[in-house]
């Protein structure tokens, strides 16, 4: 097999499998250049290892294996080969296929608790029960360096909701709509509000105007929550912080729904 051909497909190969596989996914997902392909190269040089692991299995243990190098003989026809050998040159591009292949299977495999992290089930067995947490693990250790991302992840798992302050001054109070993705740039934020309001200019003191809790909680509203979402480009926020509405009510005695968890 031509040399040129087998770095193409292992290259490919490891590319694939680093945006397949969630936690590589998590990491590549920003990075470009000369990182995205030294990652691409270490995971098919991972590939290329497990490939050959199969090959000598398969090659000792499977007659049907034989017909297949026999098969990939006739696309790379080889001079003065008499018979089989585990690593002759049939056996190196079956080597190379076998990576190409695992490349795109294995990191879907690998990522088979991710279902997991959307559904929110009660574990019988305390041995299985930590696969469940592989999502939300490698979310955080994904994000553990964007401390804005970090505080959206916090709301969602606590269901605390976030005070966002804007540049205009107009402040609101809800929950994120969805968790942080950290392959992509965010660049806005939607979410559920409760509450809205705006800071004064001299003390900053928030002071809130809008409920939008007892619209949302009265049964009959006939709009979805959908109709009250609320779209913030990251640019316009100024200050953001988890907001606990019974302690604000408890310190500060403003008139404000309770935590309606």
């Amino acid at each position: 097999m031509q040399a040129a051909h087998l770095a193409i497909l292992t290259v490919v190969s490891g590319y694939a499998f680093s945006t397949t596989w969630t936690p590589s996914l998590y990491h590549s997902a920003r990075e470009s250049g000369h990182r995205l392909y030294l990652r691409s190269v270490f995971y098919a040089v991972f590939l290329l290892t497990v490939s050959l692991a199969l090959h000598i299995l398969l090659f000792t243990q499977c007659q049907p294996y034989l017909g297949l190098l026999e098969f990939i003989r006739t696309f790379y026809p080889i001079q003065n080969l008499t018979e089989n050998s585990i690593f002759s040159e049939d056996s190196k591009a079956s080597i190379v296929i076998i990576s190409f292949l695992l490349g795109p299977i294995l990191g879907h495999i690998l990522n088979f608790p991710r279902w997991s992290f959307l559904i929110d089930i009660k574990i019988p067995f305390s041995n299985i029960k930590p696969l469940f947490c592989y999502e939300k693990w490698l979310l955080r250790h994904a994000i553990k360096n964007n401390d804005f991302e970090k505080l959206i992840a916090h709301s969602v798992y606590t269901n605390l909701p976030i005070l966002f302050t804007l540049d205009s001054g107009k402040v609101y109070v809800g929950w994120p709509v969805s968790a942080p993705n950290p392959t992509r740039e965010r660049r806005s934020i939607r979410i559920l509000p409760i509450l809205s309001g705006y800071r004064q200019k001299d003390q900053h003191t928030v002071t809130f105007t809008t409920n939008y809790y007892s619209v949302l909680n009265n049964e009959s509203n006939t709009a979805s929550l959908d109709d009250f979402e609320i779209v913030i480009p990251t640019e316009h926020l100024t200050v953001c912080h988890a907001f606990d509405l019974e302690l604000y009510n408890l310190h500060f005695q403003q008139d404000v729904p309770p935590h309606p968890l």
